[in-house]
This record gives C-alpha cells, sequence and structure tokens, in this order.
C-alpha cells in the first residue's frame, strides 16, 4: 500500500492535480500489483489487465499525451509482438513459452502509453 500511494504521490507532484496525474497513478498502481502477482504466484490476473487496458484506452481524451488512434496502435501492436512470439516458440519448441497474461499486459501497456511511448 505504501508504494501505491508513494506512486500516487509522485505523479501528482509531476503531473499536477489533473486527470493525467489520475490515469498515471492508477496505471502505476496496476504495474506494481502486477509486478507482485507475478513474482509470487507466476500469473498476470485478467481482473488488473483487462480493466486496465479499457481504462488505458478510455482516458486518452483526458490525458495530456492522448490519442485514442496511437493507444489503440498502441495495445495492438505490444500484444501481437507477444502473441507472435509466443505462437513461434510453441511452434518451434513444442511447449509453451509464455501465457497470455503477458500478452494482455503488454496490450494494457500500449494503451496507456501509445506506439511511440510503450
Amino acid at each position: 500500500a505504501y508504494t501505491n500511494m508513494s506512486e500516487g504521490i509522485g505523479r501528482v507532484l509531476r503531473f499536477g492535480a489533473t486527470p493525467t496525474a489520475a490515469a498515471a497513478a492508477l496505471f502505476s498502481a496496476a504495474l506494481v500489483a502486477l509486478a507482485a502477482i507475478d513474482v509470487e504466484h507466476f500469473l498476470l490476473p485478467d481482473k488488473i489487465t483487462l480493466p486496465g487496458l479499457v481504462l488505458g484506452l478510455a482516458v486518452q481524451p483526458l490525458v495530456a499525451w492522448g490519442s485514442f488512434p496511437g493507444a489503440l496502435q498502441g495495445s495492438l501492436c505490444g500484444a501481437g509482438i507477444l502473441l507472435v512470439m509466443a505462437g513461434l516458440w510453441e511452434l518451434l519448441r513444442g511447449v509453451e513459452g509464455m501465457g497470455l497474461g503477458d500478452v494482455k499486459m503488454l496490450a494494457m501497456i500500449g494503451a496507456f502509453l501509445e506506439i511511440g511511448r510503450a
């Protein structure tokens, strides 16, 4: 909880009390939660990645860097690259190398940061 609170305060100090700060704080909190869960359980839950993806796309008109087309491209590009890599690994090695949680997480990151920032 302390890390998430300090991340939120850091975002407000950087962006001011704006929708951009709120979006950045939520994005940071989601990434911290995903990292902690992944380290302990080797799992990236849909309960965080999918709402994060939707939120990342939804906040684009409100944030300073916002561009819905850029966010959609970032989402599709990030998820697509990992999906292709996972598919190739499974095709070549015959075993699953990566779960789809990683794909959904990178889609979420692309939605928040857009294609030029992801």
